[in-house]
């Protein structure tokens, strides 16, 4: 399951998919977490509303990481909120 797992996130990043429609955008990428020094993926929405804001959550999941026979796993959900101001 894990290797399945870790080919499908490969895929995935390799090709850096971006789904547009009209006011939502979805994507995903590598991050890098220094306090465990680990790498991890992401996943994030970006989806805007009343043409001045847009609210983008990004859901973090690093790689496990084994110290002899405890396995650590870190995840990290995150929620942005965007306003746009007009520069004319």
């Amino acid at each position: 399951m894990k290797k399945k797992a870790f080919i499908f996130s490969m895929v995935f990043l390799a090709f850096y998919v971006q789904l547009n429609a009209q006011d939502f955008s979805a994507g995903g990428g590598f991050n890098y977490g220094s306090q465990i020094n680990n790498l991890g993926i992401n996943f994030r929405a970006d989806v805007s509303f009343e043409d001045k804001w847009s609210i983008t959550p990004h859901y973090n999941l690093f790689f496990n990481k084994k110290h002899g026979i405890i396995s650590e796993r870190w995840q990290a959900l995150n929620i942005d909120f965007h306003y746009f101001f007009p520069i004319d």
